[in-house]
């Protein structure tokens, strides 16, 4: 447009119009606009829609997105959970009704990748894994990658969860919350500078509970959760998101002269700048930050026993999306990790085991999404791993394809290798942890651990019904639990049982999504 002064009018079915002066002289203006809402009458008009699908899916295998509405619907015995809802998914299970476990296509939870806005979450469940660690209430989306997942994902053998806080309300503040005979909820949200923000709550009120009915403080529990996050648009081409989490469990028991105590806890941070480069390039680049804490301590008279293991990460990750035609994306990206384990074990002044251990876990990935015809789409992928404790380097091929094979059927398949460089020892029983688990790092002693995945299937879509069908076959090298055998050493590879396993089945979901009733159907079928 020419320079000078011009008359800008923005108008929109259902808002006011708005207009305003605006001068123009040799650079780019930015204008944000608001509209307000204004009712207008217009003639009757019948509309008829299908009702809202529950689950949300995407021609790529074996992945599932849920929005905030579908998980406030789903059904619950307390209160809203994602995982909760997750594990009712085809190719999900739960080891036991109090347990949020996610054991996908005969995987275990520690070789889940659980991300909250980019940050690795190492224990995501509280009241000894009946609840996550996840209020509903602050959850924008959550994605579940059930196997084949893409070049942009590593570290774990078998899935991806991937959990969004929401941003916040960007036009007026809110507050929600809510109560159940577990746990109250709170969450505040709200509009700042040019963008909003959010804090979310939520603590369990047992422990006045406990006391009441026991009429005695020494048998207490409780759990809160905190995270807040705020979303700024910084100019025309760049964003910035900061999100934190912090949460505990607490367990205390007390008889006579004999006491035990358990903590256990998650903290992230993470920050995202994402930059437009141009039109059609791109990219993302974070900060994260993650620990996990569990603490046992046993009293006994003049004897205090303590158990005490820290995970730590601080990583630096990014991509780069370059869109050369609308049928063609690429994406580049790296990953830097530092990761440190801690393990003590003894008296309260002197430990009789000590294990410290720390490594780097480097990634560079390329990521390929393209449109060979209008029918045939493919997603090829390249990571390259390098673990700096043992000097473990591996290449983790990846490929997806889509094919179109009638107006509403599709057929896909995908594979890939995959590696972990981190163990966990579960100390639980039917899925509930009796003590806290423990984590440890992959050393010269110990190999990381590779998983092969192979997936086929065929998605349709009837007159009311979706019907989606997978088969899947993984094979596993370098599998670990805890050896209970008195060991002389305490390396990380003596006090680990070492395997190899197949995992295979398949996973069926029928999904009514019109008429009175809607809902899902899965079935589930593996070894």
């Amino acid at each position: 447009m020419p320079a000078g002064t011009h008359e800008m009018v923005v108008s929109y079915i259902g808002f006011a119009t708005f207009t305003r002066d605006v001068v123009l002289i040799d650079t780019d203006v930015v204008i944000d606009v608001r509209l307000s809402l204004q009712a207008i009458e217009l003639r009757a008009t019948v509309i008829e829609a299908d009702a809202m699908d529950v689950v949300d899916f995407d021609p790529s295998p074996s992945r599932i997105s849920l929005r905030p509405a579908e998980l406030k619907a789903a059904p619950a015995a307390i209160e809203a959970d994602p995982i909760r809802t997750i594990q009712t998914l085809p190719g999900v299970a739960s080891l036991s009704d109090f347990s949020v476990g996610l054991y996908v296509r005969g995987g275990t939870p520690d070789q889940n990748l659980v991300l909250l806005d980019g940050s690795d979450v190492y224990n995501a469940s509280h009241l000894f894994g009946l609840f996550s660690t996840f209020p509903a209430d602050a959850t924008k989306s959550t994605e579940l990658l059930k196997g084949g997942y893409p070049a942009r994902h590593g570290g774990r053998l078998s899935s991806v969860l991937n959990v969004i806080t929401d941003e916040g309300n960007k036009e007026r503040l809110e507050a929600t919350g809510g109560a159940s005979f577990l746990a109250s909820r709170l969450t505040l949200q709200g509009p700042v500078a040019r963008g909003s923000w959010l804090v979310a709550g939520r603590r369990t009120h047992l422990d006045p509970l406990i006391a009441a009915a026991s009429g005695s403080n020494d048998l207490g529990y409780y759990f809160y959760d905190l995270q807040g996050k705020t979303h700024q648009v910084l100019s025309h081409d760049d964003q910035l998101t900061i999100a934190a989490y912090t949460g505990l469990d607490a367990l205390n028991l007390g008889v006579d002269d004999i006491g035990f105590e358990l903590e256990w806890g998650n903290r992230t941070i993470s920050s995202k700048w994402t930059h437009l480069f141009a039109s059609n390039l791109f990219g993302n680049f974070l900060f994260t930050g993650s620990r996990f804490k569990a603490q046992t301590l046993f009293k006994a008279e003049d004897t205090t026993l303590e158990e005490t293991n820290r995970l730590t990460d601080l990583s630096l990750k990014g991509d780069i999306n370059w869109l050369p035609t609308p049928d063609h994306s690429l994406e580049l990206g790296y990953l830097v990790k530092r990761m440190s384990m801690e393990y003590d074990f003894g008296e309260k002044e002197q430990n009789w085991v000590n294990i410290d251990t720390e490594g780097f876990h480097n990634a560079l990935y390329f990521q390929d999404n393209w449109s060979l015809s209008q029918r045939l789409r493919i997603q090829p992928g390249l990571r390259f791993n390098h673990f700096s404790n043992g000097g473990y380097t591996g290449l983790s091929p990846r490929l997806a394809i889509r094919y179109q094979l009638g107006l509403n059927t599709y057929l896909k398949a995908a594979s890939g290798v995959y590696h972990q460089y981190i163990f966990r020892l579960a100390r639980e029983f039917q899925g509930i942890s009796l003590l806290s688990n423990v984590w440890a790092l992959a050393d010269s002693t110990a190999d990381p651990s590779r998983s092969i995945h192979y997936v086929a299937g065929v998605e349709t879509k009837l007159a009311q019904m979706d019907v989606d069908v997978e088969v899947y076959y993984k094979d596993y090298v370098g599998l670990y639990e805890l050896n209970y055998d008195e060991q002389e050493s305490i390396e990380i590879g003596d006090i680990l049982r070492r395997g190899d396993g197949q995992a295979y089945g398949f996973d069926i979901l029928l999904r009514k999504r019109a008429g009175r009733q809607t809902g899902w159907i899965a079935l589930n079928t593996g070894l």
